[in-house]
């Protein structure tokens, strides 16, 4: 058995190691976050490090980052489809991107570093708050609701269904939450799905930066590569593998900038949309669901002279049904016989709502008759050369025009209702 004078040796020898060790972190420490311009901040929670990049307006990722600040609260509204957004103002949001200890969420699932972005001081600043372990989160979620209190809202990647939810569970675990819901929020993922969802595949950040705003990194590390990166970090307190990871975060920050703009702009600015580019068909129905029918029909006109799009046919039968309910019916008439007269295929609905209208609005039933026995010629004739036809749709024609002829029969041979 070890005597107490030997333990007591052995005692000082591990004090005398957890110093070195400290040294050896301190030190390493101290060169990283020089390089980084960062520095160690403490708060009434505890210490984080915190790094501040600023960014003039005519600095150009994509775009230049000064064109956020010309965009209007109907721009948000299109690119996030929802009214709620018109409201949001361009100098009171907040960029938010964040690096995390897992891709899956949960509660086990931390956010060691938080990247924010806004604009201040005529120019655009990038904030980041780094927690160098696990007992400095406090801290840092407590330095993030600050840089939060005199902002209305938020633009993310992802950051409904990831960040926010990350953060608010963060939050809750250390009884300091903070009110998400309470910001209006534009979630970049969804609006870019719906613009670039045809051409763009999977739609991640960095294939909308290289396919949209025409950059690529340069030895940027893929994000899945990042907690395993953290987790290394905590296990040997080396911050040089942590380096990238900062600079990966800004560039993400300043993308969705770049990309908000985009999205703004391809509402905006449908007339002068680079073609093959963008789902069309998409604009168009975000205008009609956000009510506005009018700016709807005139994006199916503009899109119609694109005669080469693969989504013409769709357009043209959007168009007939938004002038449809604008009542514009001769117009709609129109735009239903350029289908039925241009297109190869066989679409029913063109000859329904012709049917519908001659029969209930202009009360011509040998018109309508005539209509539908042009649609049962044309179903005929393709059923011979192709077969495969729709039988619900040929039962339809037929009971349509069963009821027509009934409806000639009791007004008298040739005669109208």
């Amino acid at each position: 058995m070890a005597s107490i004078k030997e333990k007591l040796r052995g005692l000082s020898h591990i004090s005398a190691a957890a110093p070195a060790a400290e040294r050896r972190e301190s030190d390493s420490s101290s060169r990283i976050i020089s390089e980084l311009d960062a520095r160690i901040v403490e708060n009434d929670y505890g210490a984080y490090v915190f790094r501040e990049k600023r960014f003039s307006l005519n600095f150009v990722h994509g775009v230049p980052l000064h064109e956020f600040l010309e965009l209007k609260g109907p721009d948000f509204v299109c690119a996030g489809k929802n009214q709620e957004l018109e409201g949001m103002q361009p100098d009171k949001v907040l960029f938010i991107d964040t690096e995390t200890t897992g891709l899956a969420g949960g509660t086990g699932t931390y956010a060691f570093l938080v990247g924010v972005g806004f604009f201040a001081d005529s120019e655009f600043v990038v904030r980041q708050y780094f927690m160098r372990d696990y007992g400095e989160e406090p801290a840092l979620l407590h330095a993030l609701s600050r840089v939060l209190q005199d902002k209305t809202g938020l633009v993310s990647y992802n950051g409904k269904s990831y960040d926010i939810p990350v953060l608010n569970t963060r939050g809750i675990i250390n009884k300091d939450r903070i009110p998400w819901d309470a910001f209006k929020h534009l979630d970049l993922l969804h609006a870019s799905r719906r613009l670039w969802r045809k051409t763009i595949t999977p739609c991640t950040l960095q294939n909308i930066e290289q396919n949209i705003l025409g950059f690529r990194r340069e030895g940027d590390i893929p994000g899945w590569e990042i907690p395993a990166l953290y987790f290394d970090f905590l296990r040997n307190r080396d911050y040089e593998p942590i380096v990238p990871v900062f600079k990966h975060n800004v560039m993400d920050i300043l993308s969705l900038v770049s990309i908000t703009v985009n999205i703004c702009r391809a509402f905006s600015g449908y007339e002068n949309l680079q073609q093959n580019q963008y789902d069309y068909f998409s604009i168009i129905k975000t205008f009609e669901e956000l009510g506005d029918h009018s700016k709807a029909v005139h994006a199916c006109e503009v899109f119609l002279e694109y005669e080469s799009l693969p989504e013409l046919v769709q357009i043209l039968l959007k168009n007939a049904t938004l002038l449809k309910k604008m009542n514009r019916m001769e117009e709609a008439e129109r735009v239903w016989f350029k289908v039925i007269d241009r297109v190869n295929r066989f679409f029913p609905e063109p000859y329904t709502e012709l049917a519908k209208y001659y029969e209930h609005k202009l009360r011509d039933i040998n018109r309508a008759l005539e209509i539908v026995e042009r649609a049962e010629k044309r179903m005929n004739i393709i059923a011979e050369l192709r077969g495969g036809l729709n039988n619900d749709i040929k039962e339809q024609l037929i009971y349509r025009k069963q009821r027509l002829v009934r409806k000639l029969k009791q007004t008298g041979e040739g005669g109208e209702t």
